[in-house]
């Protein structure tokens, strides 16, 4: 994709659609200042016509102008494309002696053109008519998505009679929903999936996708014509891993499908793909980019650079990078809300010093992995300077420096006490081995399966020192060449004879989890392995063995940084006992609510969001 294509569609469509959310959550918070004088619940029922008014209209014409705009913007954007692309091959087609059609004479492209703009128009005004926010409403239900006209009715109404009734002040409710529509931003849902996208991501996807159906058939148009069945496709930094390895090389059409994936949501030209392929002719055409050229980037830009003690690839930096700009405009948006909706003045301030926090954070995460920093991204609200005086956010720096000094002395000492008093209940509760415990220690041994029985009897019992929950284990050992270490549906555990004694804790446990929820593991297949998993590490922690390596390493550590992050637990064994306890199919909303309960709403944006994302790879599976 041309990137003047990508710098038109983010300064005109996603701007004009990030410009667009913040002035409905204006509009909200404007609504929301006018009912700071309430006291009393009769007195919000009487107000309560007067101050939420026409707001749904007035939201309904501020759609209208924004998609007014974009309908002018799209036929000037595919115009540049025709004038640009169209040509491109021209000069291909005088050195074959092919004949060139110019565009005002080939209506069967004018009609495919105007096709496209149609359907991409078409796509904007669907988005915009299903747009709402991510809320919650405090129910113990998590978040939900709420149409933008429901948000009088329902959300605010509820926030504001918690005002009324005494509940909580008015700067604790609008720090609350500013935090969470900022959190949010306004986004389309697509109600037969449930999928749900940030608007200005969604209409940026919409117009981009219709470029590149554009240019993908103005290319096969100028292929034919030039009676060539290869292509070149183009080369952009930074691709992503799965598309490094085709970009910048000639393929025939065959191959752009079976190799690069055309015509697929991942492959070229699909989501988020900013590469075209152009007409190549052998013997005719000369490469923009030679093999060794190729492969040399791609080994500089998989060559990881560290920042904070974690790896960035060339495109995971890049990925970063995007993520950090939109915490930012976000910070921003909250920034304005504050104000507009007359929070405390501290309050202010402190989502001031967050934001700066975060400049810095951009600022220096950019000089590390040479990245250009790309400001303009951040500030499309052209509301100048966010940041605060340089003294109070000093001060802010030094007070956080000292937080987190503070909690982490108090972690330390919390932990360390909390081990030497459960390493002592241990040394007395440790059960009589029925096997030779000292070759469990020994990772090469073999067991015969009569061996097997009694080293699985013997974690048996001492995973029953750790859990009230009851075994649904059968007793017996079997050995499934497939399912050399599994729990078996009917509940026997199958044990190769290279087994370790840490491995037979991991499906004795289990047996008293998962199996007490037939035909639920597939679902919570995540939540499921990561908590016994966790409490296996624990269990061989205190009987003093070492694990063998496991497959889920990363959901293990994915679940520790939550409990790290959301502050849930100071000491990790206690979350992960806690956590273990929990039904398997509860385990997700349990972390969720844990989560949400303890986070307080002065949390930066990017801590929020971190978590988040952590929390969505536990989320139950659909119906598998």
């Amino acid at each position: 994709m041309n990137p003047s294509y990508e710098d038109f569609v983010d300064q005109t469509f996603s701007k004009r659609y990030r410009q667009l959310e913040l002035d409905i959550m204006r509009d909200i918070v404007r609504r929301i200042k006018k009912t700071s004088e309430i006291t009393s619940s009769a007195d919000w029922q009487i107000m309560r016509l007067t101050i939420m008014g026409n707001s749904s209209e007035e939201i309904r014409n501020m759609i209208k102008e924004a998609g007014e705009l974009s309908e002018n913007d799209m036929q000037k954007l595919f115009n540049d494309v025709i004038e640009k692309e169209y040509t491109r091959s021209a000069d291909l087609y005088k050195e074959v002696g092919a004949n060139f059609v110019p565009y005002e004479k080939n209506t069967e492209m004018q009609q495919l053109t105007q096709a496209l703009i149609t359907q991409s128009n078409n796509e904007l005004k669907s988005i915009t008519g299903t747009m709402g926010f991510m809320l919650d409403y405090g129910d113990g239900q998590g978040l939900r998505f709420t149409p933008h006209t429901e948000i009088f009715d329902d959300y605010l109404n509820s926030a504001v009679m918690g005002i009324a009734s005494g509940a909580f002040d008015y700067n604790t409710m609008i720090r609350k929903v500013v935090t969470q529509m900022t959190n949010s931003g306004l986004r389309t849902v697509d109600y037969a999936s449930g999928r749900h996208d940030r608007v200005d991501v969604a209409a940026r996807r919409a117009v981009l996708t219709g470029l590149s159906q554009l240019t993908g058939r103005i290319t096969d148009t100028n292929a034919a014509a030039l009676n060539t069945d290869h292509f070149e496709v183009a080369w952009h930094a930074g691709a992503r891993p799965t598309h490094q390895e085709w970009q910048g090389r000639v393929w025939s059409k065959k191959e752009l499908v079976d190799v690069c994936g055309l015509g697929s949501v991942t492959g070229l030209l699909g989501a988020n793909c900013y590469h075209d392929y152009y007409p190549f002719i052998p013997g005719v055409s000369e490469r923009m980019y030679s093999d060794e050229w190729l492969d040399q980037m791609n080994r500089e830009e998989n060559t990881p650079k560290i920042f904070k003690g974690k790896e960035y690839t060339a495109y995971e930096a890049r990925q970063h990078q995007r993520y950090i700009e939109r915490c930012m405009r976000a910070q921003r948006e909250k920034v304005e809300l504050l104000k507009e909706g007359g929070a405390d003045k501290d309050e202010v301030m402190l989502a001031r010093c967050k934001y700066q926090a975060q400049l810095d954070e951009y600022k220096r995460f950019s000089k590390v992995m040479k990245l250009p920093e790309q400001r303009e991204r951040i500030y499309y609200d052209m509301k100048g300077r966010v940041a605060p005086p340089r003294d109070v956010y000093q001060q802010y720096l030094a007070e956080q420096a000292e937080k987190r000094r503070r909690i982490q002395t108090e972690a330390d000492k919390h932990k360390e006490r909390a081990e030497e008093g459960r390493r002592a209940d241990m040394r007395g509760n440790i059960p009589s081995f029925k096997g030779d415990f000292q070759n469990y220690k020994d990772p090469k041994r073999v067991y015969t399966l009569a061996e097997r029985q009694m080293m699985a009897e013997d974690a048996d019992e001492i995973v029953s020192q750790f859990t009230n929950r009851e075994s649904k284990w059968s007793g017996k050992v079997v050995y499934e060449f497939d399912n050399p270490y599994a729990k078996l549906l009917n509940c026997d555990i199958s044990l190769a004879p290279d087994a370790t004694l840490d491995i037979a804790m991991h499906e004795n446990l289990h047996s008293r989890s998962i199996s007490h929820c037939p035909g639920e593991y597939s679902k919570h297949e995540a939540s499921e392995e990561a908590s016994v998993q966790l409490m296996t590490e624990l269990i061989c922690r205190e009987i003093g063995i070492t694990p063998e390596p496991s497959a889920y390493q990363g959901w293990t550590d994915h679940l520790k940084e939550i409990n790290k992050k959301a502050e849930l637990y100071e000491v990790e064994d206690d979350f992960v006992k806690d956590l273990f306890e929990v039904d398997p199919t509860e385990r997700y909303k349990w972390l969720y609510k844990k989560v949400h309960d303890k986070i307080d709403v002065s949390a930066t944006i990017q801590e929020q969001a971190e978590i988040g994302l952590l929390l969505q790879e536990f989320e139950p599976k659909d119906d598998v």
